[in-house]
């Protein structure tokens, strides 16, 4: 479709080379090529009838081909007069050197010759014969520089007569070229060649299948007796206590943690990698007033009240990048909107890769030590009774 395109695009002088059809003729010739290449899984009746296909297919595209060239050559002869005719035309038309009658013959002359390119009817033929013949005897009494001009005009004319009906024809051949067809059919014979092929391996998968429950029979017999054996009955179960034991320390070890966790005084958030959370502690609730199913899967920039910029985030960034830990005095807002300071210890976990997965924050409200400072540096530098700057 796109080759014809290309083609109709060409010959209407949309436009102004044949790059485009050469493209597309190339592109359907690496086509051709890769469909030659047959899957060796079909069945070799199915690859033999693709093969004859696809060699019916490449003797049709070949034809089209040698029609294209032929479309080339033909269509840049009329491109080259079909312009140049009408204003070579008005141009002899407005010299004052031809007569009336002159002009008048030359001017219908034009008419038909443009006129039978769309109908090319006997009568029409006969008519530019005459006018043909009338012009090129009374070029003949005029001067050098209009006779000169009226043959030029004849032999444009000549061109488009001769030219325009069989290149119209021909691209009515290239576009009518059944190789859609011919590729659709193709296309079809080989899903069907693909449907039986999936059909015999969809057989050959069934086999297997039984083969695999065969195997898997036969493996748990071997199994059922090496359970009868005392010595790795012994083994196993020494193994399960060592395990049973390691896993009652684990659950020991977790519930001392989850204990922590819950009953610290401290807020303790953790988040993954990218700095969502993914758990908090009820002292998180406590101070900052938010749950877990408010900021679940959120970052901790839900708390900041924007007394730190951006520069001072990008050093704790730094820090954590660099060493793993941070520590610093921060101020955040909680979910009523109060802004407070808090200290703040954040902690990266990291993969055996050294990529961060994780960060613990472990943070305390120290707005009663920073009102109790800013009390004792009020104490420090007035007079305790009448309020007044020492």
């Amino acid at each position: 479709t796109e080759l014809d395109a290309a083609i109709l695009s060409s010959r209407f002088g949309v436009t102004q080379n044949y790059d485009g059809v050469a493209a597309r003729t190339a592109v359907l010739a690496r086509l051709s090529v890769k469909l030659g290449d047959t899957p060796e899984f079909l069945d070799e009746t199915d690859r033999n009838r693709l093969e004859r296909d696809l060699a019916t297919f490449r003797a049709q595209q070949t034809h089209k081909a040698e029609l294209i060239e032929r479309f080339k050559r033909m269509n840049a002869v009329l491109r080259n007069s079909l312009p140049a005719f009408p204003l070579l035309v008005d141009r002899a038309l407005s010299d004052t050197r031809l007569d009336e009658a002159l002009r008048d013959t030359l001017n219908r002359y034009a008419l038909d010759v443009l006129g039978h390119t769309n109908t090319s009817d006997a009568q029409t033929s006969l008519r530019l014969e005459q006018q043909r013949a009338r012009l090129l005897a009374d070029a003949e009494r005029l001067p050098h520089g209009v006779a000169g001009a009226l043959r030029n005009i004849l032999t444009h004319g000549d061109i488009i007569v001769s030219t325009k009906p069989p290149l119209e024809a021909l691209t009515r051949d290239i576009i009518t070229q059944p190789t859609a067809a011919m590729a659709q059919a193709l296309t079809e014979h080989y899903s069907q060649a693909y449907q039986r092929a999936s059909v015999k391996a969809s057989r050959y998968r069934q086999l297997l299948y039984v083969a695999s429950l065969l195997l898997a029979s036969y493996l748990a017999i071997a199994i059922l007796r090496l359970a009868r054996a005392s010595g790795a009955l012994a083994l196993s179960n020494r193994t399960l206590a060592s395990q049973v034991d390691a896993l009652n320390r684990t659950q020991s070890e977790l519930r001392l943690l989850a204990n922590v966790f819950t009953n610290a005084a401290e807020g303790m958030v953790i988040t993954d990698g990218a700095g969502r959370i993914l758990a908090i502690n009820p002292a998180f609730t406590r101070i900052t007033g938010y749950r877990l199913e408010d900021v679940h899967g959120r970052t901790p920039s839900i708390l900041s009240s924007g007394r730190q910029d951006a520069g001072f985030y990008a050093q704790m960034w730094s820090a954590l990048s660099r060493s793993g830990k941070w520590q610093g005095e921060i101020w955040n807002r909680s979910r009523g909107g109060t802004i407070y300071p808090e200290w703040l210890s954040i902690s990266a976990v990291h993969d055996d890769d050294g990529s961060p997965t994780h960060y613990i924050g472990i943070f305390t409200d120290i707005s009663e030590r920073k009102s109790a400072e800013a009390h004792i540096n009020h104490l420090a530098h007035h007079d305790a009774l009448t309020g007044l700057p020492n």
